[in-house]
């Protein structure tokens, strides 16, 4: 893992653009978790992390993954773990 990391908590966010997913980013975004924003969507799920009112040493980022498919699954994991060095909460809202 190369990027530097945070004492954050980390959620990964699954379904992230839609109405609940952008509802449940926001809110943890809010209690000081660091956001990975998951969608089939990456140009909807940028859009989300753009609109999260991020502390000075908070991030967000935007992962463009299909659920369905299991390269796309590792990929997504291996993302957000080169971004933030683990994941503490996952929630499956796709």
């Amino acid at each position: 893992m190369n990027a530097t990391h945070s004492n954050r908590r980390v959620a990964l966010v699954t379904g992230a653009a839609g109405e609940l997913g952008r509802a449940i980013c926001k809110r943890l975004c809010k209690d000081g978790l660091e956001i990975v924003a998951v969608d089939l969507n990456k140009q909807a799920a940028l859009a989300l992390v753009q609109t999260l009112e991020l502390e000075p040493d908070q991030r967000a980022i935007a992962i463009q993954a299909d659920l369905g498919d299991e390269g796309s699954i590792v990929a997504m994991v291996n993302e957000a773990g080169n971004a933030f060095g683990r994941i503490d909460v996952v929630v499956n809202n796709a």
